[in-house]
């Protein structure tokens, strides 16, 4: 595993005093983390949220089996790639698997695309 990430989740709000905007907070539950990016299908689905137009892609980060407690909705940041457009992406965690012989701790997760 070649790439790297950091993983962080979601605790609560503050607000910017510069902006009046709510600004989540997080922990961060990982730090320069291996990991690897596999997509599992080419094509992705569009969603409509509020006004918004989204396409999800979705695919998996595959970690080492030393990276428990992950949650849905986690957001997993890209911060180092072999391939360039990874790099500073974010994933958000959507599907976790367990398997008792596992190599590795594959994560299912969606990428904003636009």
């Amino acid at each position: 595993m070649t790439d790297r990430a950091d993983v962080r989740r979601a605790t609560g709000w503050t607000y910017d005093d510069n902006t009046g905007q709510r600004v989540p907070t997080y922990t961060v539950l990982f730090t320069d983390t291996p990991c690897r990016v596999q997509q599992t299908t080419a094509t992705a689905t569009a969603v409509n949220p509020g006004e918004d137009y989204q396409l999800l892609v979705r695919n998996e980060v595959h970690f080492p089996m030393s990276v428990t407690g992950l949650a849905p909705s986690d957001e997993i940041i890209m911060t180092v790639s072999r391939d360039p457009d990874l790099t500073d992406a974010v994933f958000l965690v959507r599907e976790l698997f367990g398997k008792t012989f596992a190599t590795a701790r594959r994560v299912g997760v969606t990428r904003r695309t636009s």
